[in-house]
């Protein structure tokens, strides 16, 4: 065979092969997707606490962290009065709790210890307890 044809044909196998080329990458596929929805592994029950006490007494409140991953989670903790009767002030009610958690897998108690002053008024408190990821 003669070079010349040689030298065409190759360059005519080339040209398909670049033709080919790019019509395989200009070749797009539908992409497929996963939808996945994340929730919130972290709820904090009961949403409130009645409790009768008297001016200067103590107790404890105690509330459930239900962790429903399955891996231990690292939680601050914020107690705060969110309300206080008439004449009264958030004050009067004085809360000691854990500020930062480890909620395993479950549910986890979180006791939030109160104290009343000796000049609260009496009346209803609230207590109310939020939970956030470190």
């Amino acid at each position: 065979m003669d070079e010349k044809k040689v030298k065409a044909m190759l360059a005519t196998l080339l040209l398909v092969a670049a033709c080919t080329v790019s019509a395989i990458a200009a070749l797009q596929l539908a992409p497929n997707y996963v939808y996945i929805t994340v929730e919130e592994a972290i709820s904090i029950t009961p949403s409130a606490i009645d409790l009768a006490t008297y001016v200067g007494e103590s107790g404890t409140a105690n509330f459930t962290i239900h962790n429903a991953a399955n891996v231990n989670i690292l939680i601050n903790i914020t107690a705060e009065v969110t309300s206080y009767p008439v004449n009264g002030t958030a004050t009067d009610l004085t809360l000691t709790y854990p500020p930062v958690i480890t909620a395993t897998p479950g549910d986890t108690i979180l006791p939030i210890q109160f104290s009343l002053t000796t000049g609260a008024i009496p009346g209803n408190y609230t207590i109310t307890v939020t939970a956030t990821r470190v």
